[in-house]
């Protein structure tokens, strides 16, 4: 089995921790027996000043049908004050490929490694799903007749997204139990309301 990655390390320290986990990513592929094929591109704020260039056209498209996945370091340069080019390259890819929910999954995998006193490696298992294009990132936003079922948001399809991808993976792992954590995301909020009677019921818990 092949698995095709895009790699693209980004700025400054993203390309240094780009660098080793892709050692990792060598090593997954040896111990699972896949055949692992990474493409390298220079994206970032080097590329950016020396052709004024962001994303060439046509680069969300490639990356979407020629690989599983796009693996992208961190960026952000003081010789780009405005930020432009990680605007352009991070969010920008987000918007054009949909990418809407941040998924991440967090296992202790050994037991000297456990922060909690009073629990053990194997309880800490959990999957945080967070906003990945809507909220601060899209810096827009409002509500049109608020507190009715014809509730309009801005953000509502992305804010269901979010709660259906959740619940789906509960419901892949047999688990019934979401915590969800909020700021001012009021839309959410309700929303999460409607979705928990329309798919799976489940015990939840909030944080602000």
């Amino acid at each position: 089995m092949e698995r095709r990655f895009a790699i693209v390390p980004g700025d400054g320290i993203g390309i240094d921790v780009t660098k080793e986990a892709v050692r990792v990513l060598e090593a997954a592929s040896k111990a699972f027996g896949f055949t692992l094929t990474l493409t390298s591109f220079p994206y970032g704020a080097d590329h950016y000043l020396k052709t004024g260039e962001t994303l060439p056209p046509g680069t969300h498209e490639t990356w979407a049908r020629d690989f599983d996945a796009i693996f992208m370091g961190a960026f952000g340069d003081p010789r780009v004050p405005d930020m432009r080019h990680a605007a352009e390259i991070l969010l920008g890819t987000r918007f054009a490929m949909d990418l809407y929910a941040n998924v991440r999954p967090v296992r202790c995998l050994a037991e000297r490694l456990c922060p909690l006193r009073a629990y053990h490696a194997e309880d800490v298992d959990f999957v945080v799903f967070r906003e990945n294009t809507e909220g601060l990132y899209a810096g827009v936003g409002g509500i049109f007749k608020k507190g009715t079922p014809d509730e309009i948001g801005i953000q509502e399809n992305a804010a269901q997204l979010d709660i259906l991808a959740g619940l789906d993976e509960e419901i892949d792992v047999g688990s019934h139990h979401v915590m969800r954590v909020t700021g001012p995301n009021h839309v959410f909020n309700r929303l999460d309301r409607f979705a928990r009677g329309e798919i799976v019921e489940w015990d939840a818990e909030d944080r602000d």
